[in-house]
């Protein structure tokens, strides 16, 4: 298997795809989503590179920016969502 290829050789059949599976709210009301991406090649600038399974927690910030984490395991990037989208309780003084 290559690790990279050129974008005309991508086909649905070897190309990487994401799926949101659960959307949320964190702090300073920044988007989340938890998203699973499988295996296959995906962007790379010039090219296209070859990416295992993983599971993201991607939240975006007020000006587009995106930012988070990939996890190997499902639970662990579970586990980081939930984290970062529980509402924090305030104490008043």
């Amino acid at each position: 298997m290559k690790y990279t290829i050129e974008y005309q050789d991508l086909t649905e059949e070897n190309r990487s795809m994401r799926t949101v599976l659960a959307e949320g709210q964190g702090a300073f009301g920044r988007p989340y989503v938890l998203v699973h991406k499988t295996s296959g090649y995906e962007c790379a600038g010039s090219c296209a590179r070859y990416t295992d399974e993983s599971w993201g927690a991607i939240g975006t910030d007020f000006n587009g920016t995106m930012f988070g984490q990939w996890y190997k395991i499902e639970q662990d990037a579970r586990a980081h969502f939930d984290r970062v989208t529980t509402p924090t309780v305030e104490q008043r003084a």
